[in-house]
């Protein structure tokens, strides 16, 4: 058990390493021209770690939210989260698909690092809705989307309504790539 919230974030990012090298290995070739070196992250910051209120809805919304390849897919949206960051009021929709139980729901945003240091389609959050509604946003988690990694699959892309107005310069900025010699 990690003893610190820096612990919890470094098992968490060793763990999507081997995730991304196995996404990024699965398709490597010589025509691609690059060579994967690992993931590139923001250096953890406790100012993006903020609380907020989860207003779930009584009956989950059926939705699609479009992807990277041009479809779409379905998704419940099951309530809405809350939160200030920077003095800044924000809401964003919260998601699960149809498979998933639990309390963890998914979170796809926009913010204004997208296209600039993080994927152009956004990145996700994965959070767990608490006791009475409260939910704890810790964007040092964030990830930029598989599709990034291996572009033969398809991502959900974050809906407009998910475009935060403040640059999360927390969690996962992208791939370090070498070319070849």
């Amino acid at each position: 058990m990690p003893d610190s919230w820096l612990e919890e974030i470094d098992e968490f990012r060793s763990a999507r390493e081997e995730i991304v090298r196995s996404l990024v290995s699965s398709l490597r070739s010589k025509a691609q021209g690059k060579l994967y070196r690992g993931l590139i992250y923001y250096p953890p910051d406790p100012r993006f770690k903020v609380k907020g209120s989860f207003d779930h809805y009584a009956t989950p919304i059926r939705t699609e939210l479009e992807t990277s390849k041009g479809g779409s897919e379905q998704w419940l949206l099951i309530g809405r989260i809350n939160f200030s960051l920077n003095g800044k009021d924000i809401t964003l929709n919260a998601y699960r698909s149809e498979s998933t139980t639990g309390k963890s729901v998914f979170v796809p945003f926009k913010d204004s690092t997208s296209g600039v240091k993080t994927s152009e389609t956004g990145r996700y959050l994965k959070i767990e809705t608490g006791e009475g509604g409260r939910v704890i946003l810790d964007f040092n988690y964030s990830c930029n989307p598989d599709c990034v990694y291996n572009p033969t699959l398809s991502s959900p892309i974050p809906p407009p309504e998910n475009s935060i107005p403040v640059a999360i310069e927390a969690g996962e900025i992208g791939p370090d790539f070498a070319p070849d010699e």
